[in-house]
C-alpha cells in the first residue's frame, strides 16, 4: 500500500493497491445457472403428414329425417344413421325416468338409467346396449374411408 497525506486535516491515508479486474462471469438467466442446455431450433427428419378432413355425407337421420351434419356424432342403427340427440330422446321415452332418475350415455354405444342416491351420487340401474361393438367398428372404418 502506498501512503498519501492530507495537508489540511493532517491525516494519513493509505491507498489500496489496484488489483486488475477479472472478467465478470454473471449469469443472464436461471437456465444458465441450473445448467439447462441451450435451445436449438427443432428440425425433424420425419415428414409431416397432412391432416385429413371428414367429407360429410349429410345423410338423413333414420328417426327424425333431418340431415346429419356430423357423422362422427351419430349412431348406426338397423335403419341407418341417427342423431345422438334423437337416440337419447328415444331412450328417455323408453325408460320414462322419475324425478330422481336420468338417462345417460355411458360410452361404447351404451345408455344407462341412473338414479340419484341419498349421498347425491348417481347409481346405474339399467344398461341398454344400443350400438354393438361391431357397428361401432363399422362406423369408425366408414368415417376413415370418407376422409379427404
Amino acid at each position: 500500500m502506498s501512503k498519501s497525506y492530507n495537508k489540511r486535516s493532517k491525516k494519513v491515508f493509505y491507498k489500496k493497491k489496484e488489483v486488475p479486474k477479472k472478467e465478470e462471469t454473471s449469469f443472464s438467466s436461471l437456465s444458465e445457472v441450473s445448467g439447462v442446455p441451450i435451445r436449438r431450433p427443432y428440425s425433424s427428419s420425419i415428414p409431416i403428414q397432412r391432416v385429413r378432413i371428414v367429407n360429410e355425407p349429410y345423410q338423413a337421420c333414420s328417426i327424425c329425417g333431418e340431415k346429419i351434419t356430423s357423422i362422427a356424432e351419430s349412431f348406426l342403427t338397423d335403419e341407418g344413421y341417427a342423431h345422438f340427440d334423437c337416440v337419447l330422446n328415444k331412450h328417455i321415452e323408453h325408460f320414462m325416468p322419475h324425478e330422481d332418475e336420468k338417462v345417460s350415455y355411458i360410452g361404447s354405444g351404451k345408455f344407462a338409467l341412473c338414479k340419484r342416491g341419498e349421498d347425491g351420487q348417481y347409481q346405474i340401474i339399467e344398461v341398454v346396449d344400443y350400438e354393438p361393438p361391431t357397428k361401432t367398428k363399422e362406423i369408425k372404418e366408414y368415417i376413415e374411408s370418407i376422409k379427404i
